[in-house]
């Protein structure tokens, strides 16, 4: 689903519930109520603070490996920068008492009028956000790949096969070795009296001769692999020191 649909499923959403018959309405009031009470009685059955949610679950965990730079927030769309220039005047008219709070309904309506908005915007209005959404989609291309998050110790037990070397994980694959493979099993089957130097050979020229599109891809590939290889080796020298600490202070 795109932007545009989710907001138009909720805007047919909200007009059902505006013409809504009394019946329907009596019916979905009373099933909201049963729920609530549902709710309320097995709230009530748990132990105090088991409903406490953890906002920061990351905030004491050990960190292995700092990151670099601010994690960027997503890049606006063209339709989030159009409701940003009308919302407040909209929630103004919607909502014209400050010291209250929002209704459901209301902050639906004011959904409701932007969308419909967005669905009249002049062409001119619509290419100026447009043209801010890519300036804001560049921005957020080059924060996002100056960012390197920080790895976090694992935890709990490790749900992956051990690997060789005590679990040491192997070395990621350069883009050149992830197309080695792919040539050397479509070689294995067109061609299976190659010798291992003639298909060595093969895959050197073709990778030479690889378009950069697809040349790229591999790239891509190879460096997200790097990016797993990063966490997962120091998780596993986090691992490595503690048992080493803790076999170290086994009695003799």
């Amino acid at each position: 689903f795109t932007r545009e649909e989710m907001q138009s499923v909720t805007t047919r959403l909200a007009e059902l519930w505006k013409q809504i018959a009394p019946e329907e309405l009596a019916d979905c009031k009373a099933t909201a109520d049963r729920l609530k009470d549902e709710y309320d009685a097995a709230k009530a059955a748990l132990p105090p603070g088991a409903l406490k949610r953890d906002k920061g679950k990351k905030k004491h965990q050990l960190i292995l490996v700092e990151g670099k730079g601010e994690k960027p927030k997503r890049a606006r769309t063209a339709y989030l920068i159009f409701c940003d220039r009308y919302r407040n005047q909209i929630m103004k008219d919607v909502h014209p008492d400050p010291t209250s709070k929002f209704t459901r309904e209301e902050m639906q309506t004011v959904t409701t009028r932007l969308a419909e908005m967005w669905k009249n915007v002049d062409p001119r209005e619509l290419e100026q956000c447009k043209l801010e959404a890519e300036m804001c989609k560049d921005e957020y291309k080059k924060l996002k790949e100056a960012y390197v998050p920080p790895v976090y110790a694992a935890k709990g037990k490790n749900g992956k096969k051990s690997l060789a070397n005590g679990g040491k994980p192997k070395r990621p694959r350069t883009a050149y070795l992830l197309f080695a493979e792919d040539c050397r099993a479509r070689l294995k089957k067109t061609s299976p009296d190659l010798s291992f130097t003639d298909v060595s050979r093969v895959v050197s020229s073709e990778w030479k001769e690889l378009p950069d599109g697809k040349k790229n891809a591999y790239i891509r590939t190879a460096e997200k692999e790097q990016e797993k290889h990063r966490v997962a080796k120091a998780n596993w020298e986090a691992k490595h020191l503690v048992d080493n600490g803790l076999t170290g202070l086994a009695p003799a």
